[in-house]
């Protein structure tokens, strides 16, 4: 009810779970790169999209592209500044994760 001070149960319940999105996103993205490398960006959206599926049931779809799928679609750019940190083992990442409600 607005304006009591209070939250139901199913606004308090939202409210958390932002709250704990935002804060990971925080995590990762202050991560610095050499710990945060692509490698561990695809482990991290991974996780959650198995997370998201397997422990609240909902319906998440995860891929990850790496460099020679990345080239062969013609992400250009994405390669271009990739290359570098591909020659020392750490190819570039496109990460998807598809959220699609029941609702929709």
């Amino acid at each position: 009810r607005l304006g009591s001070g209070r939250l139901d149960e199913e606004t308090s319940a939202r409210v958390v779970a932002v709250a704990k999105a935002v804060r990971h996103a925080s995590r990762v993205v202050d991560t610095p790169p050499a710990f945060m490398d692509p490698d561990a960006l695809v482990g991290e959206a991974a996780s959650v999209a198995a997370e998201l599926a397997g422990n609240h049931g909902l319906d998440v779809a995860f891929d990850a592209l790496r460099y020679d799928a990345l080239k062969a679609i013609g992400f250009g750019g994405l390669v271009a500044v990739g290359d570098a940190a591909a020659r020392d083992g750490r190819e570039p990442a496109l990460v998807h994760v598809k959220y699609r409600p029941s609702d929709a």
